[in-house]
């Protein structure tokens, strides 16, 4: 994703998962860390049933210019879903 030059303002992540996921911003991890399914020893954040828009939104640090978003997920079931979306913080 690409923000204005003059962007300070940091992003808002949104991830629709089913099951688990990790988050990246530039090679920096950004998966968040203070939700109770957050599993430490995987460094995943886990989600049970269905995907749903925006299950976890948590905000990221991106400053203007050209950024490259990466989500790991991980199915644990039959059926496998990912969304995400990138919104700037107002």
């Amino acid at each position: 994703f690409t923000l204005p030059s003059w962007w300070t303002g940091g992003v808002k992540i949104g991830i629709a998962i089913d099951n688990d996921f990790q988050a990246f911003v530039d090679g920096v991890n950004v998966t968040p860390t203070n939700v109770p399914t957050y599993d430490p020893s995987s460094g995943f954040v886990s989600h049970e049933n269905c995907a749903t828009r925006d299950s976890f939104t948590f905000p990221a640090t991106a400053n203007g210019g050209s950024h490259t978003l990466a989500i790991r997920a991980r199915d644990r079931g039959t059926a496998a879903y990912v969304d995400t979306r990138v919104g700037v913080n107002q």
